[in-house]
């Protein structure tokens, strides 16, 4: 469970990653996460889903997330779930998952279990 959190922790061109796939999560990362956090295995993944996946990501790395970061959460979550808001893909999860590893500086947690990983990288710059 706690690599799946961290997956997690580790998502559509809303965001403008460089190209599909780019990112310190790989997809195949980002897809044990996401059968991780399908509770209810219909294949995609519910808001309340994703929150409790932030919430235990946050709790092992001794964190509560505050107001301002749940807004960034939101936010960017709603660029990138923009088709059909609520339910979250594969691809979407991938893209959302990257981004919440980006922006919050969490790539490092990645290279501790993948250390090739981390040169995939995408800049603060690209993920706002």
């Amino acid at each position: 469970m706690k690599f799946a959190v961290a997956a997690l922790i580790a998502t559509t061109s809303a965001i403008r990653i460089r190209s599909e796939g780019k990112g310190c999560l790989t997809k195949q990362m980002t897809n044990e996460g996401f059968k991780e956090l399908d509770t209810n295995d219909n294949g995609s993944l519910s808001y309340d889903e994703i929150q409790v996946g932030l919430e235990e990501l946050a709790k092992s790395l001794d964190h509560k997330i505050t107001k301002e970061e749940w807004e960034w959460i939101e936010k960017t979550g709603e660029k990138i779930d923009a088709k059909t808001p609520g339910k979250v893909n594969r691809k979407e999860f991938h893209v959302f998952a990257n981004a919440v590893f980006e922006h919050f500086d969490l790539c490092s947690l990645v290279e501790e279990h993948e250390p090739k990983q981390r040169k995939n990288c995408v800049d603060h710059e690209l993920a706002a």
